[in-house]
């Protein structure tokens, strides 16, 4: 009986190709023809093969040095939705904080790199391949809109970290800032400035999360600076300058 693990070379000799394109198939690259594509994936799952992750990342390597693409060991996957509208505005929030998180990632040697689930074309069990095929260990989660709090993939084979509060599940570990000291200090500085009727108006685009810190802050600060007067706290979904300044001039 025959106990060792299936190879490249079963799936490269069951479909009729080389071992390089069966490699090319699994890391997602487009040289490949669809219909191999598929082939190649089909026989792959068919007899169990999974990627010797240390085999990958020195392939990867060895690829790297020769000027044939990226080493793979210093790629940080940053992990999103397709169908999710993504703004191509660079004052957008999201774009703003993947620039962030590339310009920190080359400071410290490693490259982000893009990748995107999509039920269609790049469904979970798939991109989890591409991933550990190519020796990425490591998955970045951006903050996900209101009406997406799961991530549907195992990421347990991978470092991971989500940015902010958008996603619940799976548990993961987490970068975010505090709004209920941002709050918090932004009144108290008006309060210094001599205002006593401070105005609280938030976005409903936010995560629940930030907004029960908000106004978590904003009822501390009433309560520990003895405020009576105040106006309760707004939550709009789409704020303008119009629609702000008009209630503003009903509560003075």
């Amino acid at each position: 009986m025959n106990d060792r693990p299936p190879r490249l070379k079963d799936i490269a000799e069951a479909c009729g190709v080389s071992a390089m394109t069966v490699s090319k198939a699994l890391r997602g690259e487009k040289k490949v023809a669809e219909s191999t594509r598929k082939k190649i994936l089909k026989e792959a799952e068919r007899i169990g093969y999974r990627p010797d992750p240390v085999t990958s990342r020195l392939m990867s390597r060895l690829r790297w040095r020769r000027g044939d693409g990226k080493a793979s060991g210093s790629v940080l996957a940053w992990l999103t939705l397709t169908g999710v509208p993504q703004s191509e505005d660079p004052h957008y929030f999201r774009n703003k904080l993947k620039a962030g998180a590339q310009s920190r990632a080359e400071k410290l040697g490693y490259q982000i790199e893009p990748f995107a689930l999509n039920d269609a074309k790049m469904r979970p069990e798939r991109l989890r391949q591409i991933l550990q095929t190519r020796g990425i260990e490591a998955i970045i989660l951006p903050p996900f809109p209101r009406d997406h709090h799961t991530f549907p993939m195992d990421l347990e084979p991978f470092a991971n970290a989500t940015i902010g509060f958008s996603l619940s599940e799976p548990a993961l570990h987490r970068v975010a800032h505090n709004e209920f000291s941002n709050t918090y200090q932004a009144l108290l500085r008006t309060y210094k400035l001599g205002y006593r009727k401070p105005a609280l108006l938030y976005s409903m685009s936010l995560d629940q999360p930030i907004l029960r810190q908000a106004i978590g802050a904003w009822h501390a600060f009433l309560l520990e600076q003895k405020l009576s007067e105040s106006i309760a706290p707004r939550i709009e979904t789409n704020i303008t300058n119009q629609a702000t300044s008009r209630w503003l001039k009903t509560q003075a």
